[in-house]
């Protein structure tokens, strides 16, 4: 029996393929004796007409079954097809089988005879007289073959057509009717409408919060048909509001984030360093509020360069006659090597090809402007002796490079900056000094043990220019400062690379209003850094008791217990390497330091803390006064989830 087929798709039953009125072709199925649809895209060259043949080996309706047109090469010459002649049985008149007796019988057309005894709904197509004149519309044709085919096909259950098709032939399906559990999930238009997901839209966007509503209800659908859930439609929208907040920050994190830095480290490099002042965050403030003038001569009414206003400001508190401003120290080394010595030759001792953060090294930040390194020297000793014997005519400058993240102690020997001086000048070359850590002032003040060499000492002793870092000693936003003679500034300043390197007017404003506190002596009140590496021990302590007094008012859960520790504390930022600073910490003991450490991160603000000796340890000598209150919330609440968890373990408690 003729199995159904869909409206408009064509069918097979003989041993050629047919064009469908669509252009879609047919084939025979290979797993039942019945015809059934095959259809797949044609793929000739040419647009094919409901009506072409093909001598394929699939399947499909006879020529003349569709009531064509005889073919007109063959007319003239085989009378039965001329109509001249005693008239001859024609393809539409023989039998299953019988063989035609036409002389223009080729092996071809006798390929086109049915083989194969057609289905009863084949055997009541329209037939169709010979002579092209009287064939109806193919139209016509198709639409009487369709509603046999769909006739056949009412006999049976309804859509048992799909078991013989493929995907590719019909891709829809029964569907079921929802399950109850599947009922009770709660739509997203509904979840999105509630008050919560409303304030989360607000703060993160609706597209990310219902992109991620989407996983959570997929999530929520799986183990509701597992049973892991009760079908119940208000438990169901809770937990999707429960989850959605922490989906949404998994699928778009929050960036840049603030965070509680209680490790113990004052210049944190992946924190940021130096935090900013309120001085500075004001200035910041106003000069991104509107229009600033960053490259505008307010006195003459026309251009100027950014580094007008800060220019006497670093010379005041670093040195110099002039002085640029580039992104970091590595720029600044970076921009000077390639004004002065591309192509050159650049001195360095081997005790000083250090390493700075994130792996780069001065051999390469050399190598990369085009400059040639030559290494003078020992690891532990270098003479002046050393860099006279490679100054020579291809010598592009002398760099300098201050050992400001370790120590080289023991048998060491290395030329003052006044020798070194004398050989540049003596053979006319530059000498540069890598400062980094760029000091506003003497360290010892500070209460600090180690003392770090000054910019304008440097200066003074002869060097033609000193590259200092913004954000560590400084104490400002992260910036590389140059300062020494004008001449070389100016060589700097108007190479092109500069315009590369140049910061923008955020960077400007913070560093200039740190510059001004150091120039006015302000720098141990309005600079975070500074006063931080200022505090003595009476002063930590006390801000350690506020915080243990403040986590207390929150509540402490059975086991958890709060006590004051000494602590060391470190410069960071690749200063000082030497310098032990005593500081004070609040001890968290009954609690796992790690899992408790991962909570206080997930926290808001994230706090950062330090293990040590069992126990997690929140550090006061980096924490801001104005930073208590959020810390003390912060751990409260992290105390608690820990407990709740059972994250342990109990008996890591002190005596």
């Amino acid at each position: 029996m003729t199995r159904g087929i869909p409206w408009g798709l064509g069918f097979s039953i003989t041993r050629r393929s047919y064009h469908g009125p669509s252009g879609f072709q047919c084939h025979r199925s290979q797993r039942s004796r019945s015809s059934v649809v095959r259809v797949k895209p044609s793929l000739s060259s040419h647009t094919p007409t409901p009506w072409s043949t093909h001598s394929s080996p699939c399947t499909s309706l006879s020529r003349s079954s569709l009531g064509a047109q005889p073919s007109r090469r063959n007319e003239a010459s085989c009378p039965a097809r001329s109509g001249s002649g005693p008239r001859r049985s024609t393809p539409h008149e023989r039998r299953p089988g019988e063989r035609s007796e036409s002389p223009c019988t080729s092996k071809r057309e006798r390929l086109r005879t049915v083989t194969s005894t057609p289905s009863p709904a084949a055997a009541e197509l329209p037939r169709t007289r010979a002579g092209a004149e009287e064939h109806p519309h193919p139209s016509a044709t198709t639409t009487a073959i369709v509603r046999q085919l769909i006739t056949a096909a009412s006999l049976r259950p309804p859509f048992s057509f799909l078991r013989g098709l493929s995907p590719r032939c019909y891709d829809r399906r029964v569907r079921q009717p929802p399950s109850a559990a599947r009922r009770a999930l709660p739509p997203a238009h509904e979840v999105l409408a509630t008050d919560a997901a409303r304030e989360l839209i607000e703060q993160r966007g609706r597209p990310a919060v219902a992109l991620a509503l989407r996983e959570v209800l997929d999530a929520l659908r799986a183990e509701l048909l597992s049973g892991a859930l009760p079908p119940d439609r208000d438990a169901l929208r809770a937990e999707a509001l429960a989850r959605l907040p922490r989906k949404v920050s998994e699928s778009r994190p929050a960036g840049l984030r603030r965070v509680i830095n209680a490790a113990g480290v004052v210049l944190h490099t992946n924190l940021g360093r130096a935090p900013l002042g309120e001085p500075a965050l004001a200035a910041v403030v106003e000069a991104c509020r509107g229009y600033a003038a960053v490259e505008y001569d307010l006195d003459r009414g026309e251009r100027g360069h950014r580094d007008a206003l800060i220019a006497p400001l670093a010379n005041a508190v670093l040195g110099g006659d002039d002085a640029l401003v580039v992104n970091n120290c590595a720029a600044a080394v970076l921009l000077a090597a390639t004004a002065l010595a591309a192509g050159r030759e650049v001195i360095v001792s081997r005790g000083e090809l250090v390493e700075i953060g994130g792996g780069f090294r001065v051999p390469e930040v050399i190598a990369s402007c085009g400059a040639r390194l030559v290494e003078v020297g020992t690891t532990n000793k270098t003479r002046a002796a050393d860099y006279q014997r490679a100054v020579g005519p291809d010598t592009g400058a002398i760099l300098v490079v201050h050992r400001s993240n370790f120590a080289l102690l023991g048998f060491t020997e290395q030329p003052t900056l006044e020798e070194l001086a004398a050989i540049a000048r003596a053979r006319g070359v530059p000498l540069l000094v890598d400062l980094g850590s760029g000091a506003g002032g003497d360290t010892r003040a500070l209460g600090l043990s180690a003392r770090e060499p000054l910019s304008r000492e440097c200066v003074a002793s002869g060097a033609d220019l000193v590259m200092v870092s913004g954000d560590k000693l400084l104490g400002g936003p992260q910036a590389g400062v140059v300062v020494g003679g004008a001449s070389w500034v100016a060589r700097l300043r108007g190479h092109p690379l500069m315009r590369a390197l140049r910061p923008g007017r955020l960077v400007l404003a913070a560093l200039e209003a740190t510059l001004r506190a150091h120039a006015d002596g302000r720098a141990a009140r309005d600079v975070p850094a500074v006063a931080m590496l200022a505090r003595t021990p009476a002063e930590l302590r006390a801000l350690a008791e506020s915080a243990l007094a403040k986590i207390a008012e929150g509540g402490i859960p059975d086991g958890v217990r709060l006590s004051l520790a000494a602590t060391e504390a470190r410069v960071g930022g690749g200063t000082l390497p030497l310098e032990v600073l005593p500081s004070w910490a609040v001890r968290v003991d009954g609690v796992a330091p790690d899992p408790l450490a991962a909570l206080l991160r997930a926290a808001t603000p994230p706090v950062i803390g330090r293990g040590l000796d069992g126990a997690l340890h929140l550090d006061v000598r980096s924490l801001l006064p104005s930073e208590v209150d959020d810390l003390a919330t912060a751990v409260t609440m992290a105390l608690h989830k820990a407990v709740a968890t059972g994250a342990g373990p109990k008996h890591a408690t002190r005596d």
